[in-house]
């Protein structure tokens, strides 16, 4: 019933305009908790309403310093690989909602993981996500 109640009040959301790429202050947007919680129906109303699932969190923001680049995704690779069971945190310079959610792989789910992949794709190629463009 959660899960229901969460998509009403997202159609809500989306039928008063909301802003979809509304951030938190760490950057975050709906896409990306609809990802890391691994809620594909409501990441697919949240694409398919517009949101843009390129924006970048803060955390992952792309640094000028090449060495610092590097390490950060030598550091993504090594944390994306660790074991499930595994009780530390994991740091993670994910950016976009598809990184968030592989990152975190253990609180989404696969079919959550494609949609986001799929609409990320999409929008890079088209500036957009359609709903003839998604479910082609």
């Amino acid at each position: 019933d959660d899960d229901n109640d969460n998509m009403e009040t997202v159609k809500m959301l989306i039928e008063m305009g909301a802003n979809l790429d509304a951030q938190t202050d760490d950057g975050d947007t709906p896409l990306h908790y609809a990802g890391i919680k691994g809620l594909d129906q409501i990441a697919t109303e949240l694409v398919l309403a517009g949101a843009n699932p390129c924006v970048q969190n803060y955390e992952g923001f792309i640094k000028d310093d090449k060495d610092v680049r590097q390490y950060e995704e030598s550091r993504f690779d090594h944390m994306n690989r660790k074991s499930n069971n595994e009780t530390e945190d994991k740091w993670s310079p994910a950016k976009t909602p598809y990184e968030f959610a592989l990152c975190f792989e253990e609180f989404s789910t696969t079919q959550t993981i494609l949609v986001l992949r799929t609409a990320e794709e999409i929008y890079k190629k088209h500036g957009n996500v359609s709903r003839k463009l998604f479910y082609q």
